[in-house]
């Protein structure tokens, strides 16, 4: 049975995951006292403390599991490890730190209540200094089952007054299950408030890197106008079954959805089932087509020999519609089945991804129709990346594509036999960035698609305007330092330090009258029975 359990957290692209991360059993905490005055009970079970209150507790097997509680007041029960503070309370574990008006925290259990404070807890881990989110509420409690707030905000912006915010009326998430349920909940941006649907629960994905969430980004585009976006995971990555919906509203093309649930159904084996409406495919680079999945069951296979190399195989089966590139109302040029294999191998699979490192990778492809056609193509690339100066880093990929056979659709048609694709990110201050990027057809020696973008880092925020000429597209858009894009980690206040002080901003706390000061008290043992 654990000792103590300590508040941690990770964040859905979108908002937060409270959970409660476990300590490795122990029999014995080490407590110690200070304060300028202190009283026991006759029998050195329960103590009373007053003025400069700091409890420390520390399991004696492992002396990195520690928490430190600071407040006004303090009483403790030192045979339950249950301990109530008062007034300017801070409560600081290696995973987090909370702070508010009043706490109870049970050393031996994990069970807590919070009231009128706030929470800091690392979200995320990017190159560079962490990434700590603040969930601040009137009430928040909880054990390792099920945590409950009322009145909540959520954000990574350690200011009093953050650039954005997320609001609910109340959350609860069942750590066992691991099912967060938001009601009435609404988004913040410098003032402006977004709501949210009446009440939502889902599944939490703990994978930090590519959650996006559930708040909507705002952003522009002229291919689709005005855009709110929203990420839904269903189920943990180690989980089966699990699923994801990707759902755009935009103002030129209405309601836009990509939704793919997907099962283990073998060591290596996954099987997918994918619907989707409106979905952009630009991989030729020269041009946009839109096509809907109606539907497609996917069979995939990794044969990795290590995180980085693997071969990737996978059958497809499907029927689509495939649109004239028409921003409103697109109508459908062509429906048509598919049956697709493909087979690829690839070493540095995360350095391709990051643009980091090195990487290349083969592959085949086979796809018949309905029609009778087929379509086939290999396929070979490599790329690198390097930094020429401090203020420079670029990426350099060529790909080469062998074709025979036709396809019905032109987003399966491969146009360019052999290309090359180069990137830029610029440093130009520590407010400004620029992106840029470029493919070139080596065949025919032309530019077949540029792209750039303009970044301004706002704190916790970094607003982007780009430019692409595929589509003839520009777009404004918001993302969250750290969380999502690839733009650095604001600097914040440090773990010890707690949240801000939220809700001294908004209204004046009830003051705790303290008694006068008195002794420090040594160190005390508790057991557990």
């Amino acid at each position: 049975m654990n000792i103590w359990r300590v508040m941690s957290g990770a964040w859905l692209a979108s908002g937060f995951l409270l959970a409660l991360v476990a300590i490795a059993p122990a029999d014995v905490i080490t407590v110690q006292f200070e304060a300028e005055r202190q009283d026991y009970t006759w029998d050195r079970k329960q103590v009373t403390l007053w003025n400069d209150v700091r409890i420390r507790a520390r399991v004696v097997e492992d002396p990195d599991h520690w928490v430190t509680m600071t407040g006004d007041y303090a009483e403790g029960d030192l045979t339950s490890g249950r301990f109530e503070l008062l007034g300017n309370v801070l409560v600081v574990t290696p995973d987090g730190s909370m702070s508010g008006e009043a706490v109870v925290y049970n050393a031996t259990t994990g069970a807590y209540q919070l009231r009128q404070g706030g929470l800091m807890v690392q979200i995320a881990e990017p190159q560079g200094s962490p990434v700590y989110g603040f969930l601040y509420a009137g009430e928040v409690r909880g054990s390792d089952e099920i945590i409950y707030l009322t009145r909540g905000t959520l954000t990574t912006c350690d200011r009093v007054h953050p650039h954005w915010a997320a609001h609910v009326d109340s959350l609860r998430y069942d750590v066992e299950k691991d099912v967060m349920t938001i009601r009435n909940g609404s988004l913040s941006l410098y003032g402006l408030e977004i709501p949210l649907v009446p009440e939502l629960s889902f599944a939490v994905v703990g994978d930090r890197e590519t959650t996006s969430g559930v708040w909507p980004m705002p952003g522009y585009s002229s291919r689709d106008g005005i855009r709110l976006g929203w990420l839904w995971t269903f189920g943990r990555p180690d989980v089966s079954p699990r699923a994801r919906i990707d759902l755009d509203v935009t103002q030129y093309r209405g309601l836009r959805w990509d939704a793919i649930g997907e099962s283990r159904i073998g060591e290596d084996v996954t099987a997918h089932l994918r619907v989707s409406r409106q979905e952009d495919a630009d991989a030729d680079f020269d041009r946009y087509t839109t096509f809907d999945r109606m539907p497609e069951l996917g069979i995939v296979s990794s044969l990795d020999q290590g995180e980085e190399t693997g071969l990737d195989v996978s059958l497809l089966l499907g029927r689509y519609h495939e649109f004239d590139n028409q921003r409103d109302l697109p109508e459908i040029r062509l429906t048509e089945e598919r049956a697709r294999l493909e087979l690829q191998y690839i070493d540095g699979r995360s350095s391709r991804r990051n643009r980091d490192g090195r990487w290349w990778w083969v592959g085949a492809s086979g796809s018949l129709y309905g029609t009778g056609d087929h379509y086939e193509y290999l396929t070979a690339g490599a790329g690198l990346s390097f930094r020429p100066t401090s203020w420079l880093s670029s990426s350099l990929e060529a790909r080469h594509h062998a074709i025979s056979g036709d396809s019905p659709f032109e987003f399966d048609d491969v146009d360019i036999r052999s290309e090359l694709s180069a990137s830029a990110d610029v440093h130009i201050s520590d407010v400004w960035g620029a992106n840029l990027a470029a493919t070139y057809d080596l065949e025919n020696g032309l530019t077949r698609d540029w792209e750039m973008q303009l970044r301004r880092r706002e704190h916790c925020l970094t607003w982007i305007a780009g430019y692409r000429e595929v589509g003839n597209r520009f777009s404004i858009g918001l993302e969250l330092n750290g969380i999502l894009g690839n733009n650095e980690a604001p600097d914040q206040r440090d773990l010890e330090q707690g949240p801000p002080p939220y809700w001294e901003a908004r209204r004046d706390l009830e003051q705790v009258e303290i008694p006068q000061p008195a002794d420090i008290s040594d160190g005390i043992q508790m057991e557990r029975e």
